[in-house]
């Protein structure tokens, strides 16, 4: 069995409309704007439902000089790509962001988490 050469996982690059940021861990995401779940009867699994949901990319970066909590708060209607190292790309469009932003101050960083009314492109 052949090896693979380089890594396979992980965060290459992120931008948010243009403007480059470091990634500190994972991104994780969830691309469609449904989801699917068991519907359970008195004999057990009857099907399934389909769910509304949020299309999100959620990663953490590090929260250190020039990284301004402010502009982040503002993300709205941007567009943000996330390079990965197996070559594919993530693009969301028309994305916000969502939550509290709260750094870590032991661990040095911020999650950022970004939501979309539009499905996550993976390219």
């Amino acid at each position: 069995m052949a090896k693979i050469a380089g890594r396979t996982g992980g965060v290459k690059g992120f931008t948010i409309d243009g403007v480059p940021y470091e990634v500190e861990g994972s991104v994780t995401w969830q691309r469609a704007r449904f989801k699917r779940t068991t519907s359970e009867g008195l004999t057990g699994p009857t099907g399934h439902k389909r769910e509304n949901s949020t299309p999100y990319l959620e990663l953490t970066i590090p929260y250190k000089l020039g990284v301004d909590l402010a502009d982040l708060e503002a993300i709205s209607n941007s567009t943000v790509q996330v390079d990965l190292y197996n070559g594919a790309i993530l693009l969301v469009r028309a994305g916000y962001q969502v939550g509290d932003l709260e750094p870590d101050g032991d661990e040095g960083n911020v999650t950022l988490r970004i939501e979309t009314v539009e499905e996550i492109q993976e390219l």
